[in-house]
């Protein structure tokens, strides 16, 4: 399975940080990291639910499958990727996009089962009987108390 995902050139972690030590990647976390996190295989498997299907329930839903779990991923949207999506649209920024497509693919490879399109209640975790729950329901993207933002020719992300 192919663990690299391709540069979205964010320059976030890797500019300028080399030189420091702190070298870092916003899409593939584990570089330069490769041996401090053992993902040899649980002694005991489990089965997981992670509810949020933006990229850091698919990067620990794909962490979890490659220790050998029972992975099941639940997201009241149909998409992948939460708020992450709409940062792929700015003129540039579309490199963006393959995030989420890698870490879905990833996911697959494994055996991840996907439930979209499914708000997780009460009821949907008593059924499912997981072993543990990761919750990574995202965020909701910040609006500035600014006079007008809310105006019909105001467009955001």
């Amino acid at each position: 399975m192919e663990e690299t995902n391709h540069c979205v050139c964010c320059l976030q972690g890797c500019f300028g940080e080399a030189m420091k030590g702190n070298f870092t990647c916003l899409v593939n976390p584990r570089c330069t990291r490769e041996f401090e996190h053992d993902l040899s295989k649980a002694d005991n498997t489990k089965n997981i639910m992670i509810i949020g299907a933006d990229p850091g329930g698919l990067l620990a839903a794909r962490i979890a499958a490659q220790r050998g779990h029972n992975v099941t991923v639940y997201d009241k949207d149909t998409h992948f990727g939460g708020v992450f999506r709409s940062a792929a649209y700015p003129m540039g920024k579309g490199e963006l996009s393959t995030v989420i497509s890698a870490y879905r693919k990833q996911c697959e490879v494994l055996g991840v089962t996907f439930k979209m399109g499914q708000e997780v209640s009460e009821d949907t975790i008593k059924e499912a009987r997981p072993d543990t729950i990761v919750v990574a329901t995202g965020s909701v993207p910040l609006t500035p108390p600014i006079e007008g933002i809310n105006s019909e020719n105001v467009v955001t992300a």
